[in-house]
């Protein structure tokens, strides 16, 4: 039960058949079918699915798995939009926040995100963050982002490094430049800005 992503908005665009399994694929590849079972199996998780996303895009009104023949598209409907869009106009960005958050509602132990601030608005990485504190199921994500890591807790960073061929995973709050960090965190800096300007680790 666990579940490891890296999605891309040409895999998440893509149609389904109804004969599929739902499940969502690595790239998001399957995102629809698996809207399609929460609509007509689990509609209250597909209804948090769709609240969550609203909350991060407002103009987004409705999420429709929309069939034609033996196939599924993904659809969205939003205001002020006579006709709902059809996947090429739907934003990436959009997508990716759809497939991260139905993810975390997937019902996995674990899931795992590759750089989920990718394509994704600076201003809603706290919210981001906020879902996956409040995820039903543990998140392990990997990211390059200062800003992401601005919202992030002390605590609740690793450090991956490689050292003499050999990587290694420090707890943040273990490791050895932490009371910098901090020292730094006192006197106004983000987290982002002491890992940007290498007080710690984790650094090419």
């Amino acid at each position: 039960s666990i579940g490891a992503f890296s999605f891309s908005p040409s895999h998440i665009r893509a149609f389904s058949s109804i004969s599929s399994r739902p499940i969502l694929g690595y790239k998001g590849e399957g995102l629809v079918r698996v809207l399609l079972h929460m609509f007509l199996e689990e509609r209250k998780k597909f209804a948090e699915i769709k609240g969550a996303l609203k909350a991060l895009v407002p103009e987004v009104e409705e999420v429709m798995p929309h069939i034609e023949g033996d196939k599924v598209y993904l659809w969205v409907r939003e205001r002020g939009l006579r006709e709902p869009l059809r996947p090429g106009a739907v934003s990436d960005g959009t997508l990716r926040l759809l497939a991260f958050i139905t993810a975390l509602h997937g019902g996995y132990s674990l899931a795992a995100f590759e750089e989920p601030e990718n394509r994704i608005h600076p201003h809603l990485l706290e919210t981001l963050v906020d879902l996956m504190r409040k995820a039903p199921c543990q998140v392990v994500v990997t990211t390059h982002s200062p800003h992401l890591l601005d919202h992030l807790k002390v605590e609740e960073v690793f450090v991956v490094e490689k050292v003499q061929g050999e990587t290694q995973v420090t707890r943040l709050s273990e490791h050895e430049e932490v009371e910098r960090v901090k020292a730094l965190l006192l006197e106004g800096y983000t987290l982002g800005e002491a890992w940007y300007a290498r007080v710690f680790g984790g650094a090419p």
